[in-house]
């Protein structure tokens, strides 16, 4: 079962969710919020597999609950839900982590399966949106000052593998996962995990040399 958050300051909106995450046999609905800090302290409690966020929010907007979502709830993520689909805010969420970005004009079909791909580690943007907010991001010594747990870390974002998988994968807690993709993001300098995990796929075959 995928545990669903909603956070929008529009009940009509909201409603529309619930109606829709309803249709889902494998979805279940854990909470609402009306704005950005309802939004972090849900998540912080009820700790959903998806956020589904709207970037316009009273007290703390979406952007704010990219940046701070990380540390509340690690294993979350999140599925932007906006009527501002310009080409510049898609950038700017993917760039800070979401990973999905829709217009609430799509349909029930799209956001359900959006659920479900976000939930099971996959991204779902535009390809434009997509490549716009990873281009540049390689330094020029990407994997320089990495640890080696660091670095498979790394190569498991790069795969598209959520916390949990990684967890899994390394036997290490979602806590521990969480803090080497923060630690990750700012020894890489980029914006967020999705750039991280682009710096993963990139250099693969490298990260992959390091194993033992």
């Amino acid at each position: 079962m995928i545990g669903v958050a909603v956070a929008d300051d529009h009940p009509l909106v909201r409603e529309g969710l619930r109606k829709a995450i309803s249709l889902g046999a494998d979805l279940k609905l854990v909470g609402e919020a009306s704005d950005g800090l309802e939004a972090l302290k849900l998540c912080a409690e009820k700790k959903p597999d998806v956020l589904i966020l709207d970037l316009s929010m009273p007290r703390c907007d979406g952007f704010r609950v990219l940046e701070l979502i990380a540390k509340e709830a690690p294993t979350t993520q999140v599925l932007v839900l906006t009527a501002h689909s310009e080409r510049e805010n898609e950038r700017r969420a993917l760039s800070a982590g979401a990973r999905a970005f829709l217009r609430k004009d799509g349909s029930v079909e799209v956001i359900l399966k959006a659920i479900r791909a976000v939930a099971g580690g996959e991204v779902w943007a535009t390809r434009a949106g997509s490549a716009e907010a990873l281009s540049g991001v390689a330094p020029e010594r990407p994997l320089a000052g990495l640890t080696a747990r660091e670095r498979e870390v790394l190569e498991l974002l790069g795969r598209g593998l959520m916390n949990r998988e990684i967890a899994r994968r390394t036997s290490l807690s979602e806590k521990t996962v969480a803090s080497h993709v923060a630690s990750l993001i700012s020894k890489l300098g980029v914006r967020g995990r999705v750039d991280a995990a682009l710096i993963g796929r990139r250099y693969a075959s490298l990260l992959e040399e390091d194993e033992p």
